[in-house]
């Protein structure tokens, strides 16, 4: 079968079809391909990374807590403490990321050892999300904040266990949630 550049969301209902078929090796290599070759945009990968995730979650266990991490870690915690007070004071219906705390591909590669984050994402120039991401287990946890609006694009990256306060990344991410235009509540 001979898939064509635009006919991608075939290709994705296939790919995740068949989820269910792959051994782990050939689930992480699904990952790896889908990012290397750009055959998805933004909301097709998304789709297809979480139910990848979810099938290793549900399949192997183990190795997917050894690639993603538990579920209840402190840098899940805060980043869903965070996306609490974003959807009790924001209408997310317009996001185009979904609205959850995901999983970077740097965890699926074996880049990273914490690779997590939550986005929004409006358009190509509106967009801000939380970033929390480690290395190795020698390298010291790094959270980022990235804002993009009207293509100015604002980063900011602080020490995990010295630098980050509760208050200080949720004051950020509704001033960032307002820059970028997300409607308040």
């Amino acid at each position: 079968m001979n898939i064509q550049k635009n006919d991608n969301q075939a290709l994705l209902d296939k790919f995740i079809a068949n989820l269910p078929q792959y051994k782990k090796k050939e689930l992480r290599a699904l990952y790896n391909n889908a990012i290397n070759t750009n055959r998805f945009n933004e909301e097709q990968f998304e789709v297809l990374a979480q139910a990848i995730e979810d099938e290793m979650r549900n399949r192997f266990p183990r190795e997917a807590k050894y690639i993603f991490g538990g579920l209840d870690t402190k840098h899940r915690r805060l980043l869903k403490k965070l996306l609490q007070q974003v959807v009790a004071n924001f209408d997310t219906s317009a996001n185009k990321h979904k609205t959850k705390v995901k999983c970077g591909a740097g965890v699926f590669k074996g880049d990273k050892l914490i690779d997590v984050y939550i986005s929004f994402k409006l358009s190509k120039t509106a967009w801000c999300g939380v970033y929390i991401q480690q290395l190795d287990s020698k390298s010291p946890t790094i959270l980022t904040t990235r804002e993009n609006h009207r293509k100015q694009l604002n980063k900011q990256t602080y020490d995990f266990d010295n630098e980050v306060e509760l208050v200080e990344m949720l004051n950020w991410i509704i001033g960032a949630m307002n820059k970028v235009g997300f409607e308040e509540k």
